[in-house]
């Protein structure tokens, strides 16, 4: 079976920066067309990526991300993560790039990494997602049942 995880990160304090952790709880209420310990998928929120996670990391075959995005596409944008090297990190944060880069340096076989940016627009002081923000989170939660139904089905017939 294909081990799945799916992270959400972002400040839930700052309105539609919440958005990632807002996505992992809608999934976590009502699954992805299935029980999350019974097709693979593991879920985890935070405000941000760390340098830890590269071991959660190592320890599956896909690993999705998912962010607000300030600006870019609506209602979100599906990619994947190329691993990079990136300098600019913190010990308290880490880009997407450079955290599927140090998972590869961990394993022999790294996991393909995906980023979901999904479109905010309030990024003020607050609790809550606007009504927007929402409405393109319910979007990316569509998006990824059927991304995962996908995968699993190409894994059953493999």
């Amino acid at each position: 079976m294909t081990k799945i995880l799916v992270i959400g990160y972002g400040n839930p304090g700052r309105r539609d920066d919440g958005l990632g952790p807002a996505l992992i709880k809608l999934i976590e209420e009502h699954g992805l067309g299935c029980e999350s310990g019974e097709c693979g998928v593991t879920t985890d929120s935070d405000y941000q990526l760390n340098i830890e996670y590269s071991v959660d990391f190592a320890k599956h075959d896909i690993v999705i991300m998912i962010d607000a995005g300030e600006t870019g596409p609506e209602p979100f944008a599906f990619e994947r993560v190329i691993p990079s090297k990136d300098t600019r990190f913190t010990t308290h944060s880490m880009s997407p790039g450079m955290l599927a880069a140090l998972t590869g340096e961990l394993t022999e076989t790294p996991p393909d990494c995906h980023l979901l940016a999904i479109r905010g627009y309030d990024f003020d002081f607050g609790d809550g997602l606007s009504a927007e923000a929402e409405s393109n989170m319910l979007a990316a939660y569509d998006f990824l049942e059927s991304f995962i139904a996908e995968l699993k089905k190409r894994t059953v017939d493999q």
